[in-house]
This record gives C-alpha cells, structure tokens and sequence, in this order.
C-alpha cells in the first residue's frame, strides 16, 4: 500500500542535558532485551542548570505530532505519558512530571494539527493569551514540535529551499522571544522544542513514502536547518530537543542493515503508516526526550516490555 503524506517532516530540538554515557541501565521492564546507555546519534543542547525548582504549569503548543492527529489512543499520546505514564510502559512509572514535578497543576494546550510556525505566531500565541492572565505566577514549563509543515514547501519543484529555511527559522525566533519576555513569565520560563525528522532514516527515499519520491538532494537543508536551531538554543537560551538524532534508524528504513544508523539492539519502527507521526512506541520515545530535557535527567536507555 502505498503511504500518502500531506506533510513532509514533523518538528521536533534537543534535551536539556546531553546523554549520560555513564548511567547504568535499567532492567526492570518485562523485557530481556537491555539496550546500551549510549545513544550517540543524540545531540541535545540546552542552558546550563535548565530545570524549573517547582513549576506551577506545563504549556503544549505546536503541530500535530503535539496535538494528536495520527493516532486513535489519546492516552498514548506523548504529551498524556510525559504528564502521567500509563501501564503499557512498564519499567518506566516515574518517568513523567506527576512524579517529577507534583507541583504541576495547570496545563494548558493550544497546539493545532497542521500548524506552521506562521499559525502559531498568528494564532497560537493569541490563543494562549486568551487562557492565561499575563504575567502569571510560578515557574513554567513549555513544550512544542514545529516547523516540520514549514520545510515541506521545500520539496515544491523549483521551490528555493533555502529561502523556507530561513523564513522557518525567523519564525522560530520571534516564538522564542515572545515566550521569554519576562513581562508574561517574570517566575521563570523554561523552553523545550524538537528539531525536524523525517521519515527514512536519512536516505531521501522510501518507496512506501511520498509518491517514493527521492528528496536526498534536500537532505542537507534539514541538516542546516535542525543545527540552526541548536545554535539558536545556545544563543537564545532554551532547550533544542533533538528528535532528529533519537529517531535515525527507526524510520522506514529501519530494517536495512546497509543504513549507517542501523540500530542493531532495537530493530523498531517508531513511525506510524503515514510516514509522518510517532506510533506508540514513538511517542513513549517522544516522552522520553522530553522528560529528560525538562528534568535534566540522563535518558534511561531500555526497551518497553513486549506486547
């Protein structure tokens, strides 16, 4: 069958620490598949000391990957597990913000399927407004995926791909500088975004995916694209979450052992059929990313326990 995308990528930018290459792994998960406590193809960067003391709040904005669109269990959604883990991931019962964060008693989600960073500067940032009476008290924790339907006007014929990454990248910009202005947040603001994946584990080709159009050409602007963001996060000062690096071997080509980022421990697609959102395992992934940004915790590098 063959998989039709009305988008390209999906956004994603990079924890809070980097991964802790010395932390142990956990066994306790059902499963007796153990993966290494490495993953070298993540590169988060974030702030210096970057965890909130006790944040009163947790803002969802962005696109669909955050809002839901592609799945049929909203509990499994990345955003319900990093609020509070469900029993299918075992082993991973304290790796949510109830847990982590008790002091989380408000969240507010704004984000819309299909969102660009022009609709979330146009939109989403009015709608957050509307729900909360700025400047709010206590520390806040905010977390969205965009800019993957920004870079999909790049694989338009004769589209200047350059130019979507820059017009992205102003956008982002102006988000961050909006959600740090001290005005709104004066108890502290605390910035968790994903860069941009895509779907074939950086090959620019699946067969089942996009008309299997070959987009390998484009494949350096999305480098450039998801190291802007980095640099921007140390510039800026927030956290760039690095969905791009965790998900590299787990796309659709995540069977083909000639794919440099091969995972030989863990052959898993994290893909729906869409070519375009997290499946479940996906999403628990997603969660992780997060918690571990938010936190400033290692990742704790272990399967789920089989289904």
């Amino acid at each position: 069958m063959l998989r039709l995308a009305p988008l390209f990528l999906l956004a994603l930018a990079a924890c809070g620490t980097s991964a802790d290459t010395d932390a142990p792994a956990d066994t306790d998960t059902g499963s007796d598949v153990v993966l290494p406590p490495i993953d070298d193809d993540v590169t988060n960067v974030a702030p210096a000391d970057y965890v909130p003391a006790n944040p009163s709040r947790i803002i969802f904005l962005g696109d669909s990957i955050t809002a839901g669109d592609g799945t049929n269990e909203e509990r499994q959604l990345y955003k319900a597990i990093l609020q509070e883990n469900t029993a299918r991931w075992t082993g991973f019962d304290d790796v949510d913000l109830q847990t982590s964060f008790p002091s989380i008693t408000e969240v507010v989600d704004v984000s819309v399927g299909g969102a660009t960073t022009d609709t979330l500067l146009l939109s989403q940032l009015s709608d957050l407004e509307s729900q909360l009476a700025f400047p709010v008290s206590g520390e806040t924790v905010i977390v969205f995926t965009i800019g993957g339907n920004d870079l999909q006007a790049a694989l338009v014929p004769f589209a200047n791909a350059q130019v979507v990454v820059d017009k992205t990248l102003g956008n982002l910009g102006e988000i961050i500088d909006w959600l740090q202005d001290p005005a709104k947040f004066p108890d502290g603001v605390y910035i968790h975004v994903t860069n941009v994946y895509e779907p074939t584990d950086g090959i620019g080709q699946y067969d089942d995916c996009f008309f299997g159009i070959d987009f390998a050409e484009k494949m350096p602007y999305l480098e450039d694209y998801n190291q802007a963001v980095a640099d921007m996060a140390t510039e800026k000062g927030f956290a760039a979450v690095d969905l791009r690096g965790h998900f590299l071997g787990h796309g659709w080509n995540y069977m083909d052992m000639n794919v440099p980022e091969h995972d030989m421990d863990d052959m898993t697609l994290w893909m729906l059929d869409d070519c375009i959102h997290p499946n479940p395992r996906g999403h628990h992934e997603l969660r992780r990313l997060f918690h571990a940004s938010i936190t400033g915790q290692p990742f704790r590098y272990i399967l789920p326990a089989a289904e």
